[in-house]
């Protein structure tokens, strides 16, 4: 915590009246401006205890005081929540006559620049880069001191395998409290091999005031493609003669991205049956849901051969490890009977009741009356 500033100026009246009024006021604007408090002397109490206001009336002139001591007292912020500025903290004393004309006199007060840089967020795990093209790398980077900053950055690119490189802004000014990416590009060449290795990050501030090192593991890669789940989309048979949906989910656990990725589906003993979806991103370490819709027209009941084929673009090369085709048996059923029309046991009961008392009284005028 800083020290309370105090200070006096003195006043002279070049006036020719016998008693001027004048409001003695202060002008303060920064953006701390909360955390800092200017006060004016306004004498003492009964108790002897010094009185500090906002603002206050003096009165000079030829009859009075031909000039008067003005006290002011500064209470700086906390240095955790002040601002250096460049041109330090501006602050101006105001006096104003009841005409409307003022006088000023500004000072400044200096706030000493506390320097720290802190990495918020950065790449974990490995950064993988496809052979023949290039990947940023990203960091948040927060100016946590008190001031502007220009923050200078420096890749350490000892360990960097021939071929690559690793190219990036050597500085940018953040504002103090700022929060904001930072990024550099590593470029991978096309016959880049599969070895890891790391890169540094140096980082510094404009006072040559320096932090630890940000270790980034980087390596060549290609998109890992494998099928997490196949089904009908109900879970239960897939139904002959009719529309059927499928889903299948695709899983990537390579380091990049891979685009442009469809699913082809066949069955091998229906070769004229067959569909394709469209085609889809699936980001590094992420599962994709694709839907496929085939008509079953003509396909016997009973266990079938699916076969399910990942297919990606003539510019994605995936890894060796990908598994891009799988034959799934899925049990093909008759549509199920339709529920039986509850009419149809009614109107069959009606027509009986119908018939039965018609019978009755055929047979009963067949008898004759019956004598009382």
């Amino acid at each position: 915590m800083f020290e309370p500033i105090e200070f006096t100026i003195e006043v002279d009246y070049t006036g020719n009246e016998a008693l001027d009024e004048y409001n003695v006021t202060t002008i303060f604007s920064a953006e701390d401006i909360e955390h800092w408090s200017v006060e004016v002397h306004n004498g003492t109490d009964a108790n002897g205890t010094i009185q500090w206001v906002d603002e206050q009336s003096i009165q000079l002139g030829l009859n009075t005081a031909a000039s008067d001591d003005i006290t002011m007292r500064v209470k700086p912020a906390n240095l955790s929540n002040s601002t250096s500025l460049d041109n330090g903290h501006k602050i101006t004393l105001k006096l104003t006559h009841t005409d409307g004309s003022y006088s000023e006199h500004q000072l400044t007060v200096r706030i000493p620049q506390i320097y720290q840089v802190n990495v918020i967020e950065q790449p974990e795990g490995t950064t993988g880069v496809y052979p023949g093209e290039e990947q940023r790398v990203l960091f948040m980077i927060e100016n946590a001191g008190n001031g502007h900053d220009t923050i200078q950055f420096e890749i350490d690119t000892t360990w960097l395998p021939e071929g690559w490189s690793a190219t990036g802004p050597e500085e940018s000014p953040y504002i103090s409290g700022e929060a904001r990416t930072y990024s550099f590009t590593v470029f991978a060449p096309v016959d880049a091999g599969d070895d890891p290795f790391t890169l540094y990050l140096n980082i510094s501030s404009e006072d040559n005031t320096s932090y630890p090192q940000v270790a980034i593991v980087v390596q060549a890669a290609r998109p890992l493609l494998t099928f997490e789940d196949i089904d009908t989309f109900s879970g239960a048979n897939a139904i002959s003669g009719s529309r059927n949906q499928f889903v299948v989910r695709v899983k990537n656990t390579g380091l990049v991205d891979a685009s442009e990725v469809s699913i082809h589906l066949d069955m091998p003993e229906y070769p004229e049956l067959f569909t394709d979806s469209e085609p889809m991103l699936i980001p590094a370490g992420e599962i994709v849901d694709y839907m496929l819709f085939l008509d079953l027209e003509g396909v016997g009941i009973g266990k079938q051969k699916f076969n399910f084929t990942i297919v990606v673009s003539d510019a994605d090369d995936l890894d060796a490890s990908s598994v891009t085709n799988d034959v799934e048996m899925i049990q093909v059923s008759t549509p199920a009977p339709d529920s039986v029309n509850t009419w149809v046991p009614m109107i069959i009961i009606a027509m009986f009741l119908i018939g039965f008392l018609l019978f009755r009284r055929i047979r009963s005028s067949m008898t004759g009356a019956v004598p009382f």
